[in-house]
């Protein structure tokens, strides 16, 4: 089980960022794969509850150690506490065939970034972000609200609310039109263990709307 160093990153408005980054990513299917951008193992603290590992995820905590998700074993991946790393941020933009400028910069943003290989056959991303000036859970409408005033053009917008044992979480979907290719977003809003802030997951694929919700959902298993 790989666990990242951690360093307390900026938030950003969530739309833009997104839409940024799915420009960035749409250009990848043809760049050659590297080694995967992993940094050095430590122990911190896990999140409470904590799920079980599976061979398929790797749980990665953000630098604060305010939560932890899991992404694919085999992606590449950085945390915000990479950003002035230049070896691993070119092994980062090397094995997704992403621009190592444009993924410094959005590690201003998210807490992690990680995103398939560029000969996987498919283009797809998981970010993270903690919002610690706000601890209020957004509802589907408030995430609708910005995409429109962001101008973003999307189709098949859905969203709810659950509640499990743990959490309460808003969950959004809906579809991209990048440049001609349709990318497939979906969203996971909660809050941290201790309440004192929110944290944000998107994934995003030109796979289907399914690939995109099985990816956040094992993004945030406990959901």
């Amino acid at each position: 089980m790989t666990r990242l160093p951690r360093r307390t990153a900026l938030t950003a408005t969530f739309t833009a960022a997104l839409a940024a980054s799915l420009v960035a990513c749409s250009g990848s299917n043809n760049a050659e794969s590297t080694a995967t951008a992993t940094a050095q193992e430590t122990a911190p603290a896990t999140p409470s509850p904590s799920p079980s590992p599976t061979p398929a995820n790797t749980m990665v905590e953000f630098p604060d150690g305010s939560y932890a998700i899991w992404i694919p074993s085999d992606w590449a991946v950085l945390t915000s506490d990479d950003a002035d790393d230049d070896e691993l941020v070119n092994a980062y933009a090397q094995a997704t065939g992403q621009d190592a400028d444009a993924a410094r910069q959005r590690l201003g943003t998210y807490q992690v970034i990680s995103a398939s290989h560029a000969d996987s056959g498919e283009t797809a991303e998981i970010t993270a972000q903690v919002n610690h000036d706000s601890a209020e859970l957004r509802m589907k409408d408030d995430f609708m609200q910005e995409l429109n005033e962001s101008g973003t053009e999307y189709t098949d917008f859905d969203g709810t609310t659950l509640y499990s044992t743990f959490s309460t979480y808003t969950t959004v979907s809906y579809t991209l039109n990048q440049g001609g290719t349709p990318q497939y977003v979906a969203v996971v809003h909660t809050q941290t263990s201790e309440e004192n802030a929110t944290v944000t997951v998107t994934a995003s694929t030109n796979a289907s709307a399914e690939r995109a919700q099985e990816l956040v959902e094992e993004a945030v298993p406990l959901l």
